[in-house]
């Protein structure tokens, strides 16, 4: 969450250390003065995950509890079953799953990169294509930051950690993101993917009960991620995005 990567960023200015790894998609858009990203490793699957012992999302009964405490998750989820209850759960991933095995919910949906890094891959009873679900923007990234003024040696050994693919394409979900001035709190999906130099953008706004989406799919190139993610921000917000958002 926020929490922790504004701890890691105390204690990367301190000196306490010279390298932090953020989850990429729990770093704010807005750039951290002093620090910098220099990689962004391969990314690893970008998709949310259901847990439940029901099985899939179709094999729930009406009025089932799902937990999550997002609400892009929470918005996607209604749009594809608006019969379920969903339930606000906050915590880590071993706190959620213990709302789960308790009877608390009867399923939750998570990042499948998170369970997968803590061996937790087992519990995953779907995994939601990414047209059902866009995954929130980064997810599934990490970010490798140091201090700007970090020795040589520290930052060509980050910096040779980046995939050059990754970090274009996670760049431009996060710069819809900002345009969208949306924040992570928001019902706002974002994933690109590169092929051949050629980056394609789905991003996706909901209103939170979600009756109501927008949905823009564009392409751009390699080295302009940055103005394909800003024009997509820009179309969905003339299409009425901030309206969605901003629901009361």
């Amino acid at each position: 969450s926020g929490l922790f990567v504004a701890a890691l960023r105390v204690a990367l200015v301190s000196g306490e250390c010279d390298i932090v790894v953020h989850s990429f998609k729990d770093v704010p858009t807005e750039e951290a003065e002093t620090l910098s990203i220099l990689a962004v490793p391969e990314r690893a699957d970008a998709r949310d995950a259901l847990c439940s012992p029901a099985g899939g999302l179709s094999d729930l009964e009406t009025g089932a509890k799902v937990g999550t405490g997002s609400p892009r998750r929470a918005a996607q989820i209604l749009a594809l079953r608006p019969d379920l209850d969903i339930v606000g759960i906050r915590g880590n991933v071993d706190t959620r799953l213990a709302k789960l095995d308790a009877g608390d919910v009867d399923a939750v949906v998570l990042a499948r990169a998170g369970l997968e890094r803590l061996g937790l891959a087992e519990r995953i009873t779907q995994t939601c294509e990414i047209d059902d679900m866009v995954p929130a923007p980064a997810q599934g990234a990490l970010a490798i930051e140091t201090r700007s003024d970090a020795a040589d040696d520290i930052a060509d050994a980050v910096a040779a950690l980046n995939h050059r693919e990754t970090h274009a394409a996670v760049t431009a979900e996060r710069v819809a993101m900002a345009t969208l001035e949306s924040g992570c709190s928001a019902p706002v999906g974002a994933y690109a993917t590169v092929n051949r130099g050629a980056v394609s953008l789905h991003v996706r706004v909901l209103r939170e009960d979600g009756t109501l989406m927008l949905n823009d799919y564009s392409t751009g190139f390699l080295d302009a991620v940055g103005k394909l993610g800003d024009n997509a921000g820009r179309t969905l917000l003339t299409r009425g995005a901030d309206r969605l958002i901003r629901q009361p």
